[in-house]
C-alpha cells in the first residue's frame, strides 16, 4: 500500500498524521535483521485493518456506481469486504470480469 496515498485519505490533526506516518515507516525486525518499510501496513498490526478500510473505501463506491442494484432483476455487482480482503459477486460473469478490470485500474495508485 502506497503510504502517501493512504495518508492523503486521512483527515486529522497534522500531529496525528505525522505519528501515523512514523508508524508506517518504522520498519520491521525479521530474524535480527532490520528492514525499512516504504510501503504496506504493519502485518498483524492492530491499526492495519482500519487503514485498509480507509484506503479501499472508494473501491466499493466505484462498483456501486458502475453496477447499482436494480429493481427490475437485472444483474448487478456487490462487493463484500473485510479489512483488505474482498470479493465481487454477481449473477453475470461478464459484470464480474468488468469489475476486475475496473478495480485493477482503481488499485494502481493505492499501490495494490
Amino acid at each position: 500500500m502506497n503510504h502517501d496515498y493512504l495518508l492523503s485519505k486521512i483527515h486529522c490533526l497534522s500531529r496525528l498524521k505525522r505519528d501515523l506516518k512514523q508508524w508506517l515507516k518504522a520498519g520491521v525486525l525479521d530474524n535480527g535483521v532490520f528492514e525499512d518499510t516504504e510501503a504496506g501496513t504493519p502485518q498483524g498490526g492492530v491499526i492495519s485493518p482500519i487503514l485498509a478500510n480507509i484506503a479501499l473505501l472508494g473501491m466499493i463506491r466505484l462498483i456501486e456506481k458502475l453496477y447499482p442494484k436494480k429493481t427490475d432483476n437485472r444483474p448487478y455487482a456487490n462487493v463484500i469486504r473485510y479489512a483488505d480482503d474482498f470479493v465481487v459477486i454477481s449473477k453475470d460473469l461478464g459484470i464480474i470480469e468488468q469489475c476486475q478490470t475496473a478495480i485493477t485500474e482503481w488499485l494502481k495508485p493505492v499501490g495494490l
